[in-house]
């Protein structure tokens, strides 16, 4: 059996860090076609305090801008983008993004 890892899609979260008048952007650019399911943003504790649905769609690229009312205060949190792969596979990426009131 032979095992290629794929590229990941490469994404940028922006502005970081996030002011409090700001609405925090996504791009996605993939050398293949996913499948984008969900952002989540977590805070430090591991607790999910949001989960955003994306468009069930096969692309190569995508744009999403989350509102910053999905950050309930201040602080440092993370941000989980989960998407499935042309094989079907589930995969995920991670990303800090400091959040200032």
């Amino acid at each position: 059996v032979e095992d290629e890892l794929l590229p990941q899609p490469g994404w940028m979260l922006y502005p970081n860090p996030l002011k409090y008048q700001e609405d925090l952007k996504l791009s996605l650019s993939s050398k293949q076609a996913i499948s984008p399911q969900t952002i989540s943003i977590y805070n430090l504790k591991g607790q999910r305090i949001a989960t955003h649905k994306l468009p069930i769609q096969h692309t190569k690229d995508l744009f999403f801008t989350l509102k910053n009312s999905s950050f309930p205060a201040s602080g440092i949190y993370f941000v989980r983008f989960d998407y499935i792969d042309q094989a079907g596979k589930s995969h995920h990426q991670t990303s800090k993004i400091t959040y200032l009131r």
